[in-house]
């Protein structure tokens, strides 16, 4: 039996999506693929198409314009870094304290929001550690650590 929970559609989208602005796919003005386009190059609904959008909005990454599209807004880091989070709880208390999962643990290339936040050079390489977060039996959030690699050398 496998461990491993694959994050739903929507939220596969959303990263995917998140991922690319922040490679600079879709820079900061530039109008996003329609729906329609990206239900074509994702193989996905509609719904989970409109899903992911309302996520990306809502957390700050593009807005909306009616009767012109969606366009990317990059995303405010600084601004959500300073905001208190539901998930640092859970960074900050042994993890036996909540239930929850590891989906992914080791060294990736840094987004460049996290680079900067870490005071990395761009595309430097860090360790990543995503858990799901469950409440109420239902998985609720996925926590994201990011430690530099020297910083975890000395760990191992």
């Amino acid at each position: 039996m496998s461990l491993e929970s694959v994050p739903p559609k929507y939220a596969q989208l959303v990263q995917t999506l998140q991922r690319r602005i922040e490679a600079g796919d879709y820079p900061p003005g530039t109008l996003l693929p329609s729906e329609n386009q990206l239900i074509q190059e994702f193989g996905v609904s509609r719904p989970t198409v409109v899903a992911a959008l309302r996520v990306l909005r809502e957390q700050g990454w593009i807005e909306s314009q009616q009767g012109k599209g969606r366009f990317v807004r990059g995303r405010p880091a600084l601004a959500l870094a300073e905001q208190p989070r539901p998930g640092h709880a859970y960074l900050t208390t042994p993890e036996t304290a909540s239930p929850g999962e590891v989906l992914e643990a080791g060294a990736q290339t840094v987004p460049n929001r996290v680079a900067a936040l870490l005071d990395l050079p761009a595309k430097s390489r860090a360790f990543l550690r995503r858990r799901l977060v469950v409440r109420d039996g239902e998985p609720s959030e996925i926590v994201s650590f990011w430690l530099p690699l020297d910083l975890w050398k000395g760990r191992i």
